[in-house]
């Protein structure tokens, strides 16, 4: 089996950007991926609680979503202060965050058809499944790519 589908550059990139908490940056990446569309568990963990911080109506950055982790006792699992503040140490420049964000989108949309094909294989194969029982490849599968939104 070949690689999934990730580009750890583009997660950086995007979780990066995010925790200099420039005004804008937030609504434009959130407009593309969630928490769930990030590869590397760790940047999972900073996007949702990005997403906790914006909800509360703070803004979200390196400092409020340290203390956010910190207080709901996940701050190790983020990768610890020196993980957090450490992604703050590449210039990058918010001006990309959405096109980096619909790469963070696109290598998840990849892996979703990739893990639905892979179990939709395994019942295929396990004879003491019946064929009409066999999940198809998404149960949505009928116009899925081409339902996604544009990139």
């Amino acid at each position: 089996m070949a690689d999934m589908p990730v580009n750890i550059e583009a997660e950086y990139a995007v979780i990066g950007t995010l925790l200099l908490g420039v005004p804008g940056d937030w609504d434009r990446a959130r407009a593309v991926v969630g928490p769930e569309d990030f590869y590397r568990a760790s940047f999972a963990l900073i996007f949702q609680a990005m997403d906790s911080v914006a909800m509360s109506g703070e803004p979200p950055d390196a400092v409020t979503v340290y203390e956010r982790l910190t207080s709901s006792g996940r701050i190790e699992d983020a990768g610890g202060r020196a993980g957090i503040f450490g992604l703050l140490d590449s210039p990058l420049s918010g001006q990309n965050v959405e096109a980096w964000a619909k790469i963070v989108r696109d290598k998840a949309d990849r892996r979703r058809v990739i893990e639905d094909a892979e179990l939709a294989t395994k019942a295929a194969l396990d004879p003491t499944v019946a064929p009409q029982s066999i999940p198809p490849v998404r149960p949505d599968a009928q116009g899925y790519l081409e339902d996604l939104p544009p990139r």
